[in-house]
């Protein structure tokens, strides 16, 4: 984290923001076609993704070879699932109550999670060497993907700030806790246990979606204490970023009472 490789990234990724929001702001582009670029980058991101990091592996019967993606590389992460919550308000009608809701939730989900992200990036721990941040397609991937997130998360708020409410507020911090809490069981599921005498001694491979099973900074965690503790952290410091975000939406809410 903060390699060079990273800080030069940072300062790529800063420049689309930027220049991309400026463009979008002078050119009056509408919010239906900023949807429909994420939603070509999201797929292009996809395949990209996929096809750098997918294996030809052999049959245990050695009868033939199949492609395999590591459980890791799946679309379970905060900022990936943001790729079916695009697809949803591309095919969505205008009027649905849901799309509204979601609209709520992907304001602060996208800019605080590709945030994260950016600024803690797993791919230099699960997929690349730091030193090939410019050789390896994977990070092209995934700095310019959650580069697009933000841009996106903050065109969400340029569009629907004045129909924001306490209530999306609140029903961000339900969907964003009850997500994590799937994810606990998720991230279960997909763990490999191994065993001794029929009880578990220890796990040979996990994931780690959403975070929950251990921090996204080189923290260890050896007791279950640890691990609820951390848990609490992780969420007291989610919900007041969220609060931060949506302090300009309490704010009006208050003054309209």
């Amino acid at each position: 984290m903060f390699s060079v490789y990273h800080i030069v990234w940072l300062l790529i990724c800063s420049v689309i923001v930027i220049s991309s929001l400026y463009l979008i702001k002078r050119t009056d582009f509408s919010f239906s076609s900023i949807v429909n670029c994420c939603m070509l980058v999201s797929l292009l991101s996809e395949c990209v993704k996929v096809f750098s990091v997918v294996k030809m592996l052999p049959l245990s019967d050695g009868k033939g070879f199949v492609p395999y993606l590591e459980l890791n590389h799946l679309p379970l992460h905060l900022c990936s699932i943001q790729i079916l919550f695009i697809l949803f308000l591309r095919f969505s009608p205008d009027n649905s109550p849901l799309k509204r809701r979601l609209l709520g939730f992907m304001y602060p989900s996208c800019i605080l999670g590709a945030a994260a992200a950016l600024l803690m990036p797993s791919i230099y721990t699960t997929t690349i060497r730091p030193d090939q941040s410019f050789t390896h397609p994977m990070a092209y991937q995934f700095f310019i993907f959650h580069s697009m997130l933000i841009i996106l998360g903050i065109s969400i708020y340029r569009e629907y700030r004045s129909s924001l409410t306490k209530q999306d507020y609140l029903n961000s911090i339900i969907i964003i806790v009850s997500l994590a809490v799937l994810f606990i069981y998720l991230n279960s599921v997909f763990s490999v246990p191994l065993y001794e005498g029929g009880e578990v001694i220890s796990i040979e491979n996990y994931t780690n979606f959403f975070f929950t099973y251990n921090p996204p900074v080189p923290v260890r965690l050896t007791e279950t204490w640890h691990w609820a503790l951390y848990l609490v952290i992780l969420t007291a410091v989610a919900i007041s970023l969220l609060t931060i975000l949506y302090i300009p939406v309490l704010k009006r809410s208050k003054k309209d009472r």
